[in-house]
């Protein structure tokens, strides 16, 4: 399944003051590991996403829609499986907003009527229109930031909608691709993901099979997109012995998780001197994607995305609890985006709830290690 056209969803204080509406999303009382009785207390606070200086609006439909809200969350999030209650806040804040939307256009709230393409776009104009107002509003020294700002925040929550109304009303008439140009979010594979990718890559042969292979251990393991993962040399990967392998590309070197050290020794042993580690000879701009496309996969199966195997490597870093200045200089980041990004797909410290809040105040408190 693609996910090109999922987007973060942005919140806090930053977006309240340059205009874009209240984005709390905060209930009464959220435990912080048991999503399902915080989903049950949910109730959204502040301001509407399309509230604007001339026309204020809140919740005031929530009652209506309340039932249906939870019930959508509800079945995307078993869907999905285990999520951190950033995803829960992020996906029930969406939902709330189309939901009420939609009851405002008189029309009956369903699944089927409000989780479809037509429904999302108008959900969409609605939200540009809202902007254009605070836009104006807004004094002229920050009218920039202001539209800045409330186009990506646009983008990320029609794209949340969408993401869901896709996953549970998948007959909802989505269009192949997205039609709007935003800045878009690679998400993370989940396990099962990689595991039916390194199944269906295992089983081509020859050079799309060394591709495959050298773009799971290169993008799993060092967090190396299609921007370098196709210029990586023998001589770029240094072998420390018992203290790993670094991957070297212009302006930083990336430790390789640990357990990947082994499937990249192999590739270094069986690529001659001056090779590429995918294998080939090609390095011009479009190389990676024609080696994407070169290597079979089933189409039932999730494709392969070299921004999603970089964004898998993030996760798996945050999870381990690698700190944030280290990351991002290994990374190559020059601002927190892409770590705020995936900081929703953290899974809690623990399924119980009991033990996750445990695990969470012991952590936060900092009085022991916590065990990932």
């Amino acid at each position: 399944m693609s996910n090109r056209a999922a987007r973060r969803n942005r919140s806090g204080s930053a977006a309240d003051r340059l205009g874009l509406g209240s984005t709390s999303v905060e209930a009464p009382v959220a435990p912080v590991c048991d999503i399902e009785a915080w989903l049950a207390t949910y109730q959204p606070r502040g301001k509407s996403w399309r509230s604007t200086p001339e026309a204020p609006l809140g919740f005031e439909g929530w009652d209506g829609v309340a039932d249906f809200v939870r019930a959508t969350v509800g079945r995307f999030l078993e869907r999905e499986g285990q999520v951190s209650l950033f995803t829960a806040r992020t996906l029930t804040r969406a939902v709330t907003e189309l939901a009420l939307f939609a009851a405002e256009q008189g029309t009956t709230v369903s699944s089927t009527t409000v989780l479809n393409h037509v429904t999302v776009q108008q959900f969409d104009q609605a939200l540009a229109k809202a902007l254009r107002a605070r836009v104006k509003a807004a004094p002229a020294r920050v009218r920039a930031k202001v539209e800045t700002a409330g186009t990506s925040t646009i983008a990320s929550q029609v794209g949340t909608a969408r993401r869901v109304g896709q996953a549970l009303n998948p007959r909802g008439g989505w269009p192949a691709a997205s039609e709007r140009r935003h800045r878009y979010l690679s998400l993370p594979y989940t396990s099962a993901e990689v595991r039916l990718l390194e199944d269906q890559i295992s089983r081509n042969q020859g050079i799309a099979r060394r591709n495959g292979e050298a773009f799971l251990v290169l993008g799993l393991g060092a967090g190396l997109d299609g921007r370098w993962v196709a210029q990586v040399r023998r001589e770029h990967v240094e072998d420390l012995g018992v203290d790993g392998l670094m991957v070297h590309v212009p302006g930083r070197a990336v430790p390789v998780l640990r357990e990947f050290e082994e499937r990249l020794r192999a590739l270094v042993d069986d690529t001659p001197g001056g090779g590429l580690l995918f294998g080939g000879t090609a390095v011009h701009r479009g190389a990676a994607s024609e080696a994407v496309a070169r290597i079979r996969l089933d189409p039932a199966g999730p494709e392969l995305e070299l921004g999603r195997l970089r964004s898998t490597w993030l996760v798996a870093h945050l999870a381990l609890g690698t700190r944030v200045p280290e990351l991002m200089a290994a990374a190559g980041l020059e601002s927190m985006t892409a770590l705020s990004d995936m900081a929703e797909f953290v899974a809690p410290l623990d399924q119980d709830p009991d033990r996750c809040a445990t695990a969470v105040r012991a952590m936060l408190r900092g009085v022991e290690a916590v065990a990932r």
